[in-house]
């Protein structure tokens, strides 16, 4: 259970509203649980894999001899007794100006029957909404609830990076697969490069890895999960994901074309970024029907690096190049089918692929993050049968980020919390790293 240690609370209680229209004080909080981990943490575990580097944070409550699992490259030898101990960091909490918005992460007054007095969630729901969990995705009167892209950043959970490469044979050309050995991709540590004279394009397969404890080998092919690499002492069972982030750090040595393809439902979708741009392509394969749609760039013709992120989140497409928003385009205005997720069959578990056509360019990072898969309850509670949250007319449904951990809004008897519980919205203090 999340909770705070308020630091002056009493001195701004009388100042603070969540309706007023100016500002009160800000109160400085200390913050102790998981339920918004990795997002905002209270004391945990801060350690780095000993194979590949990657630094991940991971719950306080392990034993010292308790075995960890690196979520990167899934190495399993790691001791939480090696972890450094991160006490509860101070945050701060910002009186309301105006009213509260969703998504906004806000300190409250926690329901009657929780353990502690006041918590920190996120607004999911406003006043008088009803809020749907399906498939791991958030609806409201039928409709998809999509995070902005700023949030997209903040709560992403990470599941790969080609900068933490791991011992051979766990290493990032174990898990980067050219599609023959002539494609013209060549695997280089953490480097990816592709040179190429064929028109056609030679595709690079990402191969998931379940990177998470588990009995089996530790370079078994999985489909991407909702696994925590912070939950490690948590039992449950994992849910498929296709909501993906990918972010490519690229130097186009020449003229040259990238390609990123994402698999979602029965249709692949496919990006086409070239060095000197004037228009991107996004075409589809497989079950959908649609033509190409061409867009003209936002962008300078010649694009010597790029910073290429592409968000399949909340079923929208959506591409950035160097901060730079390309194009949004939701599924439900391309004609795709938008009812409950695939799961994929064994011999297609790859949701995403990298392409290069004649030219030369070198991927200097690669990156790969996942969506938040909101459960219909926390683990270790029975999921209702048709889970509707119900706000008042002056309520907010509050859900927690790391969802099988969270006692929330899902798990109290009356899941709206009255506005005028609301304390402030969280603020994380940048002078406590």
């Amino acid at each position: 259970m999340q909770r705070f240690y308020w630091i002056l609370f009493l001195i701004a209680l009388a100042a603070v509203g969540c309706d007023s229209l100016n500002k009160g004080p800000v109160v400085p909080a200390i913050v102790d649980g998981d339920s918004m981990a990795p997002t905002v943490c209270g004391a945990h575990l801060q350690t780095s894999c000993d194979e590949c580097g990657h630094d991940f944070k991971t719950e306080f409550n392990a034993q010292a001899d308790s075995g960890l699992t690196c979520p990167n490259c899934g190495y399993s030898e790691l001791k939480a007794g090696d972890a450094k101990i991160v006490e509860s960091p101070t945050v701060n909490l910002e009186p309301f100006a105006k009213f509260p918005r969703r998504w906004e992460v806000v300190g409250f007054k926690l329901p009657k029957e929780a353990e502690q007095e006041t918590g920190v969630k996120r607004i999911v729901g406003l006043p008088g909404e009803t809020i749907e969990i399906r498939d791991g995705d958030l609806f409201s009167r039928e409709r998809i609830l999509r995070k902005p892209w700023a949030m997209q950043r903040q709560v992403c959970i990470p599941v790969f990076d080609s900068s933490c490469d791991a011992i051979a044979p766990f290493d990032n050309a174990q898990r980067l697969r050219p599609e023959s050995d002539e494609s013209g991709w060549e695997v280089r540590g953490k480097e990816l490069r592709f040179a190429a004279e064929s028109e056609s394009t030679a595709w690079l397969d990402y191969v998931n890895w379940r990177n998470c404890h588990r009995v089996g080998n530790r370079n078994q092919e999985f489909p991407i999960e909702d696994s925590y690499g912070f939950n490690q002492q948590l039992v449950r069972e994992l849910n498929t994901m296709d909501d993906l982030i990918v972010q490519l750090d690229v130097d186009f040595e020449n003229e040259s074309e990238i390609q990123i393809a994402f698999r979602r439902k029965k249709s692949e979708f496919i990006l086409s970024v070239a060095r000197t741009e004037t228009e991107f392509t996004i075409s589809w394969s497989g079950a959908s029907k649609r033509k190409p749609l061409v867009l003209v760039s936002k962008l300078k013709s010649d694009l010597p690096a790029a910073k290429i992120e592409y968000s399949s989140f909340d079923r929208a497409i959506q591409l950035r190049v160097n901060a730079t928003k390309v194009f949004v385009l939701r599924e439900d205005e391309t004609a795709a089918d938008v009812g409950t997720r695939d799961v994929f069959a064994a011999d297609s578990m790859s949701v995403f692929r990298l392409g290069g056509k004649k030219g030369v360019f070198r991927i200097n990072r690669l990156q790969i993050w996942r969506d938040l898969f909101y459960l219909p309850s926390p683990a270790g509670f029975e999921d209702p049968q048709n889970l509707k949250l119900t706000a008042g007319d002056d309520e907010y449904i509050l859900l927690g980020d790391n969802s099988p951990k969270s006692l929330d809004s899902r798990s109290w008897k009356k899941p709206g919390i009255p506005a005028s519980d609301l304390i402030g919205r969280l603020v994380p203090d940048t002078t406590d790293d």
